[in-house]
């Protein structure tokens, strides 16, 4: 399996940050793990490192249902910043709503998760965006 630059988790569950990194860390799928509890923090952290060659995300796992700024209006102002367009974002989510797949196809998201993410899941999606 490729090994990825840097992955950024964004999920204000601490639970579920803690068990998604943990299986990033112990199948060593990037050499950075970025976390953040918020849309509004991803953003900060993004802006913060724009443009450092050292900071390339290749991935990022991000939650939909987040308070201050949830996975949706996060990806608004993501979309923008056009130092992480080759970026790939894939939406966790614990929710069965269609409306939210439906949502989540208007952007640039390349596949949509039910949480928990398993070491089967991050293989496939790995797999499926980074190699081949």
């Amino acid at each position: 399996m490729k090994k990825l630059n840097s992955v950024l988790l964004i999920d204000d569950d601490p639970t579920s940050c803690f068990l998604t990194r943990y299986i990033i860390e112990e199948m060593n799928v990037a050499n950075q793990i970025y976390t953040a509890q918020s849309g509004r923090e991803a953003l900060d952290l993004l802006h913060a490192n724009q443009g450092e060659p050292a900071y390339t995300i290749e991935l990022i796992l991000l939650d939909i249902n987040m308070p201050d700024m949830d996975g949706f209006e996060f990806l608004e102002a993501f979309e923008t910043l056009p130092y992480y367009l080759n970026s790939s974002v894939v939406m966790l989510t614990t929710s069965s709503n269609h409306r939210d797949l439906d949502k989540a196809k208007t952007f640039r998201v390349a596949d949509y998760l039910n949480k928990p993410i398993t070491e089967e899941k991050l293989i496939d999606i790995v797999n499926k965006l980074f190699v081949g």
